[in-house]
């Protein structure tokens, strides 16, 4: 038991000798890495010891702690925009400053040269295309549309007083409207087309406000152009010049 004991124990002691060892010979170096001119910091710089494969990156304030198991002689830094460094480490090294210099990158020469404007190319095309595309220039046609139309307040230009009971009642009308409409209309409406002027426009159903009546569907029809290669279009009571007209 004696020499198992004593066998243990030397064992013990090599094994705290070896780890001893181990740690003495880790080094351990401090540095910082800058702007050669600036002196800002430089982050995530690729920092490699020697020509062996340990070393580290630099965090966002441009510090490294470089930690090797064999000599450490020389570090090289490497880092974009910057020219690539390798510096000499000299044994009494703790702490050390790294500068780095920027890179003067000579762009080649460019010519720009002035071209057509790709907006005026396409309005170009539209309306050297204006009558091809107008559907109202083919031999017929038809379709059957769906159209809602709203109307409602504009509550948020209506600011509320400071009285708490009207700021009250502000909030309830406002959330009423965010929910609801004052006017709503929709249709489903079915258009027959001849070449030239023959149009015809059936309501197939309708729903005005809670009303059924399909004057409502035919003046809320009138409010705009059903087509927009016409060389005027109307919006609600007013004509306006098409953009794609010629000379517009």
């Amino acid at each position: 038991m004696q020499g198992i004991s004593k066998a243990a124990s030397v064992l013990l002691l090599l094994f705290i000798i070896l780890t001893f060892q181990s740690i003495a010979q880790t080094i351990r170096i401090k540095g910082r890495v800058i702007d050669f001119e600036t002196r800002d910091a430089l982050a995530f710089v690729t920092i490699q010891v020697n020509e062996g494969p340990e070393g580290c990156i630099s965090d966002i304030d441009g510090r490294f702690i470089v930690q090797s198991s064999v000599p450490v002689y020389k570090l090289k830094l490497s880092y974009i925009g910057y020219e690539p460094i390798e510096y000499v480490i000299d044994e009494n090294d703790q702490e050390i400053l790294i500068r780095l210099n920027k890179i003067a990158y000579e762009l080649p020469e460019t010519v720009i040269k002035p071209g057509i404007n790709p907006a005026d190319r396409i309005i170009s095309l539209v309306i050297a295309n204006r009558y091809t595309n107008d559907h109202e220039h083919l031999p017929s046609f038809s379709y059957t549309s769906y159209e809602k139309t709203v109307f409602g307040p504009e509550t948020d230009s209506i600011p509320p007083t400071d009285s708490i009971v009207d700021i009250e009642n502000y909030l309830k009308v406002k959330d009423f409207f965010r929910k609801q409409h004052l006017f709503l209309m929709e249709s489903v409406v079915k258009r027959s087309f001849m070449f030239p002027v023959d149009n015809y426009n059936k309501v197939i159903a309708s729903r005005v406000s809670g009303f059924s009546d399909p004057l409502f569907v035919f003046l809320i029809s009138q409010l705009q152009s059903t087509s927009f290669y016409k060389d005027v279009i109307k919006i609600v009571d007013k004509y306006y010049i098409n953009p794609i007209s010629k000379g517009s």
